[in-house]
């Protein structure tokens, strides 16, 4: 009988070291492919936190339309305008130091606020009557988001002009640099010529939304000093 020739030590040596040259060359290609993959899978949840959002945004609006009326009447007293503002979670321009009109909200594990472009969240303590219903309108915007999405285990920004989401973004944790984004993605971003390293360091909480929205002009970038590290 003839004997069954195996491989011989030298090349067993070559063909271990033709596949680690192999595998050092495709795995940059597996990571991307790991990263994208990721992505794409927060931009789903972000498209799904986008939709969520505009809901309970839908039905603040309706909660707030006629005290907004009231505050904005010429024929509305001082202590009438006063019990309106204490109606209102939307920023009032000129109000308790607040400049605009536009707000954001930053939710991470089950926890919401609302907060600044960089995801900071608004010290309302000193806002009097009106405390109440910011912390009404951050639990309810919070339990909104949990029921709709089903888990606490996401995080999440967003941006509302004139009871509208104009932005979401959103990664698996605070530090998670993969993150999602609706209605533009980081992918056409890219496409498009933007440089999206700087966007994904920032994470979630300190992602500039006006990029993401489809009109930017809802939404001026932070400036240098307002960065968040």
């Amino acid at each position: 009988m003839r004997k069954k020739k195996g491989f011989t030590l030298i090349e067993l040596i070559i063909v271990i070291a033709i596949l680690g040259v192999l595998l050092g060359l495709l795995a940059p290609f597996g990571a991307r492919w790991l990263q994208r993959s990721r992505m794409r899978t927060q931009n789903m949840k972000a498209k799904a936190a986008f939709n969520a959002a505009q809901t309970i945004v839908t039905e603040l609006e309706f909660h707030e339309r006629k005290f907004v009326t009231l505050y904005k009447d010429p024929a509305t007293s001082a202590a009438q305008k006063n019990i309106a503002v204490n109606h209102v979670y939307t920023p009032i321009n000129g109000v308790n130091g607040e400049t605009s009109s536009d707000w954001y909200y930053y939710y991470s594990n089950g926890n919401g606020f609302r907060c600044d472009a960089n995801g900071n969240a608004i010290d309302y303590s000193g806002w009097s009557g009106r405390s109440a219903i910011m912390d009404e309108w951050n639990d309810k915007i919070e339990a909104y988001i949990l029921r709709i999405l089903g888990t606490d285990d996401i995080t999440l920004k967003f941006h509302v002009d004139n009871y509208k989401i104009t932005a979401v973004v959103s990664g698996n944790s605070p530090t998670d640099k993969y993150i999602g984004s609706h209605p533009k993605t980081l992918f056409e971003l890219d496409d498009e010529g933007v440089d999206i390293d700087p966007i994904k360091n920032a994470r979630v909480r300190g992602a500039n939304l006006a990029l993401m929205d489809l009109d930017p002009s809802n939404d001026a970038p932070a400036s240098e000093d307002e960065e968040t590290e």
